[in-house]
């Protein structure tokens, strides 16, 4: 199974879209902490989109989509995660040499540190969208398989300040950067503590906002979706939430006109399965309640928002695969 925390592969450097390659999913598991799964979300459980595939981090990710189209190698052999940290502490102002050693950073992944160095250089460089979206991606790929890494980020103050990108009106106006902000969030989120920080921040209501103000983007859309699900799901692994928690973050996407939004989203990008399956889990889950009354409401939301005829779109659409076309048609 793909890991549900690996970072995006690279954005396409030429357009606010993805490029044609699949990014990695995050865990299908849809189950809650007190109730096993039911059919329909047992039938995502099992697998993902048939051409999904978890790139080495090493090897893999393309350097130039990553950095806008300038080739950064990512350095030599001889880098390690204390010389990379040390040489961004040192040389803060040298631009391109710092996009180089970004790069290499996130190419160590889970190997690498330097979480307060990197937090500083985006507070630093809070003009520049190569270095944030970078910055962003180091994050991201430094805690992706490590809990422990994601609460030592938050206080480090990393998820305060990618929370100030996000609502920087600049950057909400720039869906390369958002898909980097919003994508590290959705890893963030799983350290202990962290999924109620991001609610009290107010993410819920900006990303819908930007989803809604991208609705052209299928990145922006798919890591939106992302984590908004990341943070209403409970993984088996992870700290217990209360279902109170989960039900607050669920009526703040409703309230939000989340429901509406989603579903316009998916209007835009029916030949986009990927996305398309994380809306689905998320819709799934948003109705996925412990109160009758409360799912019933969620399910009428979606009906009078056009769901039922946005499925019947997306159940014909060529590029819907049989996981996607299951998901669908159980929702």
């Amino acid at each position: 199974e793909v890991s549900r925390r690996l970072p995006p592969m690279p954005l396409d450097s030429h357009t606010s879209q993805r490029s044609t390659r699949k990014a990695p999913s995050t865990s299908p598991n849809i189950s809650s902490a007190k109730k096993e799964l039911s059919p329909q979300n047992r039938a995502l459980s099992k697998t993902e989109l048939s051409s999904t595939k978890a790139p080495s981090l090493r090897n893999e990710l393309s350097t130039s989509n990553l950095t806008f189209g300038e080739d950064y190698t990512g350095g030599g052999s001889e880098e390690n995660a204390e010389s990379l940290a040390e040489f961004l502490r040192n040389n803060k102002a040298a631009t391109n040499k710092v996009k180089e050693k970004l790069h290499c950073l996130r190419n160590l992944g889970e190997e690498a540190g330097a979480l307060g160095d990197l937090k500083e250089l985006m507070e630093q460089y809070r003009d520049d969208p190569k270095i944030l979206s970078l910055c962003c991606g180091a994050i991201w790929s430094v805690t992706a398989n490590d809990d422990e890494k994601k609460v030592i980020a938050a206080e480090a103050g990393c998820i305060s300040t990618i929370i100030g990108v996000l609502r920087d009106p600049v950057w909400q106006d720039n869906p390369d950067v958002l898909q980097w902000v919003i994508g590290s969030l959705s890893c963030l989120c799983h350290g202990a503590g962290n999924r109620g920080k991001l609610a009290d921040a107010g993410v819920i209501e900006v990303v819908l906002y930007c989803m809604k103000d991208h609705v052209q983007s299928a990145g922006v859309f798919e890591w939106a979706c992302r984590l908004l699900y990341a943070l209403i799901n409970q993984h088996p692994d992870e700290p217990f939430m209360d279902d109170n928690e989960i039900e607050k973050i669920i009526l703040s996407v409703e309230d939000s006109d989340g429901i509406s939004i989603i579903l316009s989203a998916m209007k835009q990008h029916l030949n986009e399965p990927s996305p398309q399956m994380w809306a689905i889990k998320l819709l799934w889950r948003l109705q996925e309640r412990n109160d009758s009354m409360a799912s019933n409401r969620t399910l009428e939301s979606m009906n009078t928002a056009g769901g039922i005829n946005t499925c019947i779109k997306l159940l014909r659409a060529r590029s819907t695969t049989p996981v996607l076309f299951a998901a669908t048609t159980d929702l």
